[in-house]
């Protein structure tokens, strides 16, 4: 049966996410540019590229002439982008969750916290009778992995000797490269600066180090002239990291994400009456509700409450009552017109709805916790 303009038959899929290859290239054309040609660029994808889309995200990586390489989480995060077809080289960050003897048949290269570790894909490297390559990481000051600065020197050594161990990079993380306040950033940078140099002058020589993100890399990389990668989260999707708009908007990014839906349903209310759970909300007037067909299950945050807002037929439309989990309910406003299936702006590059805003809304001030709760399930689409 053909769609009709009144009938409440919604057209698959009823919400979806577009990922912009302008607005991506974009960004890595900017730190490209930032960082310098003879740095190499990654991109971190874990968490499903930050709710993006981790298969999206490694197609317009490995399309991208500006990024050299991958960054996961997880082993089995960095198969599932050699089994979508990206074949540049791609680091797992923290966990080593598949057999290791995946990262000789993948290339992919490990994470060592600890001299066990170490040892322990040394024998599964002599077993297959190949090197396994890893990248060694200095716990600076975040107290989460790494090795301890004090103990890097001795134990990096001891891994150096290991006959089927490679180590390609040496790394650490900024606790807070965001902050306004860069003390503690710098102070960490020192350190992993100095143990860079400690091991060049005992004749460890690692090719990669890397210690910036997004935040950190434009202020910090040039203070540090032996880093030589750097290592790209949230600036790679436009998302903001600074509180301060005005830091933001000089580096120049645009976000890559736009989450949309299509109106499921009119309903035309009279006034004094109570919408959605636990009547939060109550017209004052006679009001036309709109029912989009998402809610938290989705990923569109609860907090939202009779606080979010939506944009539709170039005007802003105000959710009202409790956030369903398949559904949300919007207010029209007075004199505005909408239809059936017309188009919904969720999320995206738009005044008030840039993850940061909505995250600003609900108190979280973190973009990446807005985007990261996007259900993978929700078809994301490239759009040229």
């Amino acid at each position: 049966m053909p769609l009709t303009h009144k009938a409440m038959i919604i057209q698959k899929p009823n919400t979806w996410i577009e990922l912009s290859k302008r607005a991506f290239e974009h960004n890595m054309v900017r730190y490209k540019s930032i960082a310098g040609q003879n740095t190499t660029l990654s991109v971190v994808v874990k968490s499903n590229a930050y709710g993006h889309g981790i298969k999206e995200m490694g197609t317009l990586c490995q399309e991208s002439m500006a990024v050299d390489w991958l960054c996961t989480t997880s082993v089995s995060e960095a198969l599932t982008l050699r089994n979508h077809g990206v074949t540049k080289p791609i680091l797992s960050l923290s966990i080593i969750d598949e057999d290791p003897v995946y990262s000789i048949t993948h290339n992919i290269d490990l994470p060592v916290f600890d001299l066990e570790t170490a040892i322990a894909l040394n024998a599964v490297g002599k077993q297959h009778n190949q090197k396994i390559t890893i990248h060694i990481k200095i716990d600076t000051g975040m107290s989460r992995f790494g090795l301890m600065p004090d103990q890097a020197l001795a134990t990096i050594a001891q891994i150096y000797a290991l006959p089927f161990i490679t180590i390609r990079g040496l790394f650490t993380h900024c606790a807070e490269a965001a902050n306004p306040d860069t003390n503690f950033t710098l102070q960490q940078l020192t350190i992993f600066d100095r143990i860079c140099t400690e091991l060049e002058q005992a004749n460890i020589h690692i090719p990669l180090k890397h210690a910036t993100n997004s935040a950190s890399t434009p202020t910090m990389l040039s203070q540090f002239p032996n880093l030589n990668f750097v290592r790209i989260g949230a600036g790679a999707y436009g998302l903001q990291h600074f509180k301060d708009p005005a830091t933001h908007a000089a580096l120049d990014l645009k976000s890559i994400l736009m989450w949309k839906t299509r109106v499921a349903h009119i309903k035309h209310v009279p006034s004094d009456t109570f919408v959605g759970y636990d009547r939060t909300h109550k017209t004052i007037s006679p009001a036309t509700i709109v029912t989009l067909p998402l809610g938290y299950f989705e990923g569109y945050d609860r907090r939202l409450s009779n606080l979010g807002i939506v944009f539709m037929n170039d005007f802003y439309a105000q959710v009202v009552g409790r956030i369903c989990m398949n559904a949300v309910l919007v207010a029209i406003p007075e004199n505005k017109h909408i239809s059936l299936h017309d188009e919904v702006v969720l999320l995206g590059d738009y005044p008030q709805l840039s993850a940061y805003d909505i995250a600003t809304t609900i108190g979280s001030f973190n973009a990446r916790e807005i985007t990261t709760r996007l259900n993978a399930e929700i078809k994301r689409i490239i759009v040229k």
